[in-house]
């Protein structure tokens, strides 16, 4: 028999209550997946949900009624939730149209992004410690990963150009 952790036993009973469940239904079904997971206490967050689902995943977060959130990085865009650990299963960026980089792989998101996300874990609020987890299942995630941990960060020029914020 698996343990349950006690933060999925409440979040299973008070799925009822969660505005998020609610919104998520009504936007997109009650057999859809975003609705399946929320009622198991699981929150998905990203750009392609329709906003008034993410504003309402965000609140319930927030409220803490969602122990777990899957969310790409637009979450570190802007909003500021206490998280305890940031798992990080990719630097990969899905963007229409841009494809690869030069070197034939999907485009990785910046060093800056990378860091912004992993300053998430432990922020004010709830929690005063986080940790993030990396996840390295290729060779390019362990040079990514080494690469990100050394912050050499990119140039905030671009194309021989200064950034007319720091010139």
């Amino acid at each position: 028999m698996a343990l349950v952790p006690d933060a999925f036993k409440r979040a299973v009973v008070s799925a009822a209550s969660l505005t998020s469940l609610e919104v998520a239904d009504a936007w997109m079904g009650t057999n859809g997946v975003v609705s399946r997971l929320l009622a198991d206490g699981i929150g998905i967050h990203h750009a392609g949900l329709p906003e008034a689902v993410r504003r309402a995943v965000e609140e319930d977060f927030r409220k803490g009624a969602l122990p777990v959130l899957v969310a790409t990085n637009t979450l570190a865009q802007g909003v500021n939730m206490p998280i305890k650990t940031v798992v990080v299963h990719s630097v990969s960026r899905y963007e229409p149209g841009a494809g690869e980089d030069e070197e034939g792989e999907p485009t990785k998101v910046s060093q800056r992004d990378f860091w912004n996300v992993c300053g998430r874990a432990g922020r004010a609020g709830t929690e005063t410690e986080g940790q993030v987890i990396f996840v390295s299942l290729t060779p390019r995630d362990e040079v990514i990963f080494l690469d990100y941990s050394q912050r050499r960060y990119e140039s905030l020029y671009s194309n021989g150009h200064k950034n007319q914020n720091h010139q």
